[in-house]
Formats: structure tokens, sequence, C-alpha cells
């Protein structure tokens, strides 16, 4: 997992050109719009996923995930 997180985030670099970008513009493009769908769906799926979890649990994870939201700049979050 946490491989995964640091490889999403070195795509990110390299697709807004703050580090050197590796292989073709085309590939970049498409993970950048699968990391898109995977995190979308884990939020979106978060919430179905914990319903048999113990309440503590969920009241966890909801804090500890969204915390991505609280610190996402205003035009991402603009409710919050």
């Amino acid at each position: 997992m946490g491989l995964g997180l640091i490889g999403g985030a070195v795509l990110t670099l390299m697709v807004n050109e703050s580090i050197p970008a590796i292989g073709p513009d085309w590939l970049r493009l498409t993970g950048m719009y699968g990391l898109t769908a995977v995190l979308l769906a884990r939020g979106v799926g978060g919430y179905f996923m914990n319903s048999g979890a113990a309440s503590e649990f969920q009241q966890w994870n909801t804090v500890l995930y969204s915390r991505c939201v609280w610190h996402s700049p205003p035009w991402v979050a603009p409710s919050l």
C-alpha cells in the first residue's frame, strides 16, 4: 500500500513537471486517470464496506480518511 501511495505521488509530480518525467505522455495521463478512479472508488466504497464494522472503527476510518478533504484547497471542498 505504501509503495502504491509513493508511486501515485511520483506520478503526480511527473505530470506537474516538478521532477523529470519517465515514459510517454499518454502513459502518465492514463496513470493519473487510473489513480483518480481508484481513490474515488475507495472514498465512495468506504462507507458501504464499513456498514458491518464496529462503530468505533467506522468513526476512526471516516476521520482518518477524510483528512485529505480538510487539507484540500477551498475550491475542492468549498462547503467545509
